[in-house]
């Protein structure tokens, strides 16, 4: 049996030249959804010294100005279709390993409420988003699918859980992502890093 080719993306820096986070800070921003005084300060701390972004993400959840998941939802869906530039050269390369018969994953850390769209919108086959977004208690919450795992390892150990490496040929699959990406880049034949 012939194996499929894989080729995974990971969003930010990759298909996007920023952090997909900020423009949708500066989306809800522009659309005045979100309370700024609530995040300016983690903000701040978070692009100086580079910590908690588990911690960065829920603060600014808990600021979005989102009455109801329904909401949300338009506000993504919005950011994702108008708003979210993506580079051009991605673009072209994910359309022809699709025509060329390629499993394209999308992998990222960003929130899964407006990646799923983003993935859908650029045509993947499947979405691995390691920032879950919940709704409870009419607040919306932050959650971290890598659990105990860091950066790029996280990011394999939630691939090998979510599909099986071995109905792939991986010496013909390929792989796009960051200096962060190495652990999953790494058991691909191909790889690019931005």
């Amino acid at each position: 049996m012939l194996k499929k080719k894989l080729s995974i993306y990971y969003l930010d820096r990759t298909i996007t030249k920023y952090d997909s986070l900020y423009f949708f800070i500066i989306y809800l921003m522009k659309k005045n959804k979100i309370s700024i005084g609530k995040i300016i300060l983690p903000l701040i701390n978070h692009i100086i010294f580079k910590k908690h972004p588990k911690i960065i993400k829920s603060i600014i959840l808990s600021a979005i100005k989102a009455k109801n998941e329904t909401e949300m939802d338009k506000l993504c869906y919005d950011f994702a279709y108008n708003h979210l530039k993506c580079k051009q050269e991605c673009i072209n390369q994910i359309n022809q390993e699709k025509n060329d018969g390629y499993f394209l994953i999308l992998l990222t850390a960003a929130f899964d409420s407006y990646a799923n769209i983003i993935g859908k919108k650029l045509g993947f086959d499947l979405i691995i988003s390691i920032g879950q977004v919940n709704f409870e208690n009419d607040h919306f919450i932050y959650m971290d699918k890598r659990k105990k795992f860091n950066k790029g390892e996280g990011k394999l150990n939630l691939l090998v859980e979510e599909i099986d490496l071995n109905d792939f040929d991986l010496s013909k699959s390929k792989g796009y992502g960051n200096k962060d990406d190495s652990p999953w880049l790494n058991i691909l034949g191909y790889k690019k890093i931005y």
